[in-house]
């Protein structure tokens, strides 16, 4: 009788350490021993390019999934195996006490090591989650979402790698038997968040439209080239416009001697935009929330009723707002949120996505 559950305990034993060989064995998926490659900006991607990201991180955040399971598996199968080895011995009056004693102390391990892969598969679970809603979501909504997607998977990505990826093999050279010769200092860098280009992108270098001395005054005329401030459709006309953006402001900044002009350029890519929208008359205003909660208003120095696009499937105005000093300072200072334009037929509220295009593009007339 003793002899058989001494037997039973044994053979326990030997499926736990079995499976634990499997287990340890088990090595990361290729796809995940190779780094993510960075992101690029986001505020100009094209959308095949936002998708196309999408498309990775949701690959990659899978094969994370499957393979955090599988190790849970193996967890889960090693410490029933273990516990009924434990149960059997208990029953064994010659089983060795303190064998006994380390075979539980393994099954706490094993049951934390459990309590950890299952919180790993679920917030695996909640990644790939993620990367279903930003797959699904529209073209700006996407450029929200893509960088904190990226960095939570990169983040997953890097723990993985430190605590499962293969370590460096052991040296079998015969010279560690001896001395090892003294290795030279090596000085690494501390981590700041102010080099992280992640967190803080190189600001670009000032690209000009127009940079002149006009010959007669001697006065300076210079002009940035525009960029995209935003784009946006109605939520209400998405079925209507599909991928193209209903609006896209283009700003830009100009200064003659000392006056300093804010130009925006709409395009409206709807036939219909004079009876939507009217025109942008002189003195209308524009009123711009900033990221601190405060606005500015600013007031067109310019009428214009709009010029059909090249294409002729659309409109484009063109505003002019004078900046005073103050307003400068309050827009280097803080970055923008939304944007409140007056049109002849009323007014429209639209959200910045280059938050911080005029706070880099005024520090070129610095």
């Amino acid at each position: 009788m003793y002899t058989k559950y001494w037997f039973s305990s044994v053979l326990c034993c030997l499926m736990c350490c079995t499976i634990l060989h499997q287990l340890s064995a088990q090595p990361l998926p290729e796809q995940l021993l190779t780094r993510l490659d960075s992101l690029p900006r986001v505020d100009s991607m094209p959308q095949n390019e936002l998708q196309r990201w999408g498309i990775l991180l949701a690959g990659r955040t899978s094969t994370a999934q499957q393979w955090e399971a599988a190790r849970l598996s193996a967890i889960q199968q090693q410490r029933d195996s273990l516990s009924t080895a434990i149960e059997v011995a208990k029953t064994d009056t010659t089983m060795d006490k303190k064998l006994l004693r380390t075979w539980s102390k393994d099954l706490k391990g094993l049951q934390s090591d459990e309590k950890d892969a299952t919180q790993r598969v679920s917030a695996a679970v909640t990644r790939l989650e993620q990367c279903s809603r930003y797959n699904i979501a529209e073209m700006e909504t996407q450029r929200g979402l893509l960088p904190p997607l990226w960095q939570t998977v990169h983040a997953a990505e890097n723990d993985l790698r430190r605590k499962f990826g293969p370590r460096p093999a052991a040296t079998t050279d015969s010279t560690a038997l001896g001395t090892a010769p003294a290795l030279p200092a090596v000085a690494y860098a501390t981590y700041a968040v102010a080099n992280d280009v992640l967190y803080n992108p190189p600001v670009p270098s000032c690209r000009w439209a127009v940079n002149e001395r006009d010959a007669f005054s001697g006065e300076v005329r210079r002009e940035t080239e525009k960029a995209v401030l935003f784009r946006y459709t109605n939520p209400n006309l998405r079925n209507l416009f599909g991928k193209k953006p209903q609006t896209v402001c283009e700003a830009s900044l100009a200064q003659t001697g000392e006056v300093l002009r804010l130009n925006l350029v709409f395009t409206i890519n709807d036939p219909n935009a004079r009876n939507a929208f009217g025109s942008l008359t002189q003195n209308s205003a524009a009123l711009f929330k900033l990221l601190d909660g405060s606005t500015l208003t600013l007031a067109n120095t310019r009428a214009d009723e709009g010029a059909p696009t090249a294409d002729k499937s659309g409109y484009t105005y063109k505003g002019q707002y004078l900046i005073d000093k103050n307003t400068i300072k309050r827009f280097q200072k803080i970055g923008l949120d939304k944007l409140r334009l007056t049109w002849a037929t009323g007014y429209e509220d639209y959200d910045v996505q280059q938050v911080d295009l005029l706070q880099r593009t005024l520090g070129c007339f610095n």
